[in-house]
């Protein structure tokens, strides 16, 4: 099967079950890149100076260039500014906040994950893992961000769609 959505349409489909975190401003895409406003006051840490460094960076401008998709991940570069500044220069020495942060916002376990990169960091979105979030007998086979528009292809088995307080398959399966 083949499912082709243009990314505003995609966006809510995935927020049927749950908003997009109160931490995202406003989001959109242009071309295979997706823009995103982030409020980083919205985190929530333990840490007293990562809570003052969050802050202090206040908004931050980030862009997600899509750059693959492999073994069920679709990956994207990420930039990012705060205040003008190039904070995605700074991600690799966060990644546990960063990562934490994603979790602590609702994202199910496992579906984001943002990694050091070269040059800049990227992000990793378990597409499979997030389709098993909602239904089993789905499996994703290539998935494409071009003109705005998501491309998915996917193979479809005998489709069981799962409660929306049924326990997460990416948590399980770990």
């Amino acid at each position: 099967m083949r499912i082709e959505l243009p990314f505003d349409e995609a966006v809510r489909l995935g927020t049927l079950r749950s908003p997009l975190p109160a931490l995202v401003q406003s989001l959109r895409c242009e071309g295979s890149t997706v823009f995103a406003d982030v409020d980083l006051r919205a985190l929530h840490t333990d840490s007293f100076l990562f809570a003052l460094a969050l802050a202090a960076a206040g908004s931050v401008a980030v862009a997600a260039a899509f750059t693959g998709f492999e073994d069920g991940v679709a990956t994207f570069a990420l930039t990012a500014h705060a205040r003008g500044l190039p904070a995605h220069r700074l991600v690799p020495f966060l990644l546990s906040q960063v990562n934490e942060g994603i979790e602590r916002s609702g994202v199910p376990t496992g579906v984001v994950e943002v990694t050091a990169g070269v040059p800049d960091p990227l992000v990793r979105v378990a597409v499979q893992a997030a389709v098993n979030t909602i239904a089993e007998g789905v499996t994703v086979q290539d998935f494409r961000l071009t003109d705005g528009v998501l491309v998915l292809e996917a193979t479809i088995g005998s489709i069981r769609l799962l409660a929306p307080d049924a326990p997460n398959p990416v948590d399980s399966a770990s």
